[in-house]
């Protein structure tokens, strides 16, 4: 929530300056050394404070774009690309190589990659698969010590991550993670659900703190559930984050891989890629990587809240970011690749339960509106004039409210005519509906609107907000038609993790970096003149009364206004997803042991 004001637009000449300097990575040690042994200082941004700006969702976006390419990795494991799937020869290898293979860079490029296993056939075996997901992780020998080699394709080609196995007892992860899958079956509401699955990964994993952190769907995060040892003093939940702490991008991220990504200490010196010929460190994709290095600002962030260790696992359903588990360490943790799959696995369970939760209050909230929709129709039927057949749909007001949560008015304009029901006054329903007409008159044209805040768009409306605070507009007919459902004023007060006046992320325009805003103190804000959020379930089912309303006039349904039911797809996907992750954690242990 900022100002115009404070949201000072970039420049493109700007964005550009963020891409270059993005792939610098020299600066990213220093500051996040210092973000660790100091806090974060009254001062903490290097450069004149002239040049600091708040910055905007593009902005993180682009810049988040350019933290795949660092330079360098973290020295938790050795990352190596290789030149050739068929015949993969080391085209680039970390710095800190010796460390499992007794053999600086300029000794490793160019040599044959499966040939520094003791396993030779199993990576070639391996590097052959269609799907690197069903083979990771590889394990091989290295001098003697047991490694997890985990492969993943980038825009450079083939690349692999190799991560010492230190013995841990997985194995019994993996059975308290098949055992906590089996009791989410109990789970009677969404809630009980995901205070169980933080439970679960609490003691599986045994980090300091695991928290869920829902993304809202006005692009806010939540923590709804947390679970500490004494470690952690101040507790996180109920807190609200802003949407600048998980941008787009990043959601795009997780949405894509959908694995988990593990942050082993915030403050290690990564270690830098060694290249040959052409290729240069910094030109090499590491967002699929298990050892991209944490980006400053993440860095800055942990080291504000007292962490050096983070996990994260998305949770996915109804195809979008529904949350992240969060594990939070504070100091450096790691965990071996079995062990995160064990949690993948049980958070992949707990997607599947959500989604079959959500849709089944989708389906009786389609059910309801398929009966309502049948009895509108039928009573108009028995109509003949047109004003009598909106007089059935606006009297059927408490039904369509039951239909969208929080609706007390509606309005219906036909043919020119407007006819309001419920507490809303006319004339502010009257000056809602020029607005909407004025904004359908533009490229756009008529298509669904979805108004959180109407005094934001109409000053003037504030002093109707205990009746008419948010609405959303469908499109009826071709003649400027519309259906408007009114919401009255929320009345919420949200504990932010910080101050919103004071926006989120730090841009410093001299060195086109982005830092971590240094507040993260509850502050209780009284959110006024706005109603409840509307959901993609309240539009669609606005929609879907548009539709029925359509009907009963004899028009033709306005863009936008399509009937949406369930989406069965999204849900098998991920159905499929637990299957995939459960048939690769049954031979996880057999293949530890034949190693």
């Amino acid at each position: 929530p900022h100002t115009k004001s404070q949201c000072c637009r970039m420049p493109f000449k700007e964005i550009q300056k963020i891409r270059e300097l993005g792939h610098d990575s020299n600066q990213h040690d220093s500051l996040t050394k210092g973000a660790f042994a100091d806090g974060l200082a009254a001062a903490p941004y290097p450069g004149d404070a002239a040049h600091h700006d708040i910055a905007t969702v593009s902005e993180m976006n682009e810049y988040c774009r350019s933290l795949n390419y660092p330079g360098k990795v973290s020295p938790h494991g050795v990352f190596f690309l290789l030149d050739s799937k068929d015949t993969p020869g080391v085209a680039a290898c970390s710095a800190n190589s010796s460390m499992l293979f007794g053999k600086e860079p300029a000794q490793l490029l160019g040599t044959s990659f499966h040939d520094l296993f003791a396993q030779s056939e199993r990576i070639k075996t391996a590097l052959s698969a269609e799907d690197f997901y069903s083979v990771n992780p590889v394990v091989a020998t290295v001098n003697g010590s047991k490694v997890n080699v985990i492969l993943h394709r980038g825009a450079n080609g083939v690349a692999a991550d190799v991560e010492k196995l230190d013995g841990s007892d997985f194995e019994s992860k993996i059975e308290k993670a098949r055992d906590a899958a089996s009791k989410l079956e109990t789970c009677a509401s969404v809630q009980a659900l995901c205070e169980q699955v933080t439970s679960d990964i609490f003691d599986i994993l045994g980090q300091d703190r695991v928290m869920i952190w829902q993304a809202k769907e006005d692009a806010s995060l939540k923590f709804i559930t947390e679970k500490k040892n004494e470690t952690f003093k101040e507790s996180l939940l109920g807190t609200t984050w802003f949407s600048t702490d998980l941008p787009p991008q990043s959601k795009l991220d997780y949405l894509r891989r959908q694995y988990s990504k593990l942050v082993v200490d915030a403050t290690a010196e990564g270690a830098e890629i060694v290249t040959t010929g052409k290729l240069t460190a910094q030109s090499i994709c590491l967002r699929d990587s298990t050892l991209r290095l944490p980006h400053q600002c993440l860095a800055e962030q942990m080291g504000a809240k007292g962490n050096k260790s983070l996990g994260t696992y998305p949770v996915v359903a109804q195809r979008r970011l529904w949350a992240l588990v969060v594990c939070s360490h504070k100091d450096a943790y790691s965990a071996p690749f079995q062990t995160r799959m064990a949690v993948e696995y049980l958070v992949a369970a707990f997607s599947l339960k959500l989604s079959q939760m959500l849709d089944a209050e989708l389906g009786a909230r389609e059910e309801a509106l398929i009966a309502l929709s049948s009895s509108l129709t039928s009573q108009a039927g028995a109509e003949s004039e047109v004003e009598a057949k909106i007089k059935v749909f606006v009297d059927a007001a408490p039904e369509i409210s039951k239909a969208v949560p929080h609706v007390t008015s509606l309005a219906v304009l036909h043919q020119g005519k407007l006819t309001v029901a419920g507490p809303a006054a006319e004339e502010a329903v009257k000056k809602v509906v020029s607005k909407v007409q004025e904004v359908w008159k533009g490229k756009q044209g008529p298509h669904t609107m979805v108004m959180p805040s109407l005094s934001t768009l109409l000053p003037d409306l504030a002093s109707a907000a205990a009746t008419a605070a948010g609405a959303v507009a469908v499109p009826v007919g071709g003649e400027g038609g519309m259906l408007l459902l009114l919401r009255p004023e929320a009345n919420a007060t949200v504990t932010y993790a910080g101050d919103p006046s004071k926006g989120a992320g730090i841009i410093n325009r001299e060195t086109a970096r982005v830092h971590a805003r240094r507040d993260y103190t509850p502050t209780e804000v009284k959110l006024t003149g706005r109603s409840e959020e509307w959901g993609q379930s309240d539009v669609d089912a606005s929609n879907n009364l548009a539709s029925t309303l359509a009907a009963i006039l004899g028009a033709q349904a306005g863009a936008g206004a399509e009937v949406v039911g369930m989406d069965v797809a999204a849900t098998w996907e991920v159905s499929a997803r637990l299957q995939k992750v459960e048939q690769r954690i049954n031979s996880l242990v057999k293949e530890y042991k034949d190693a």
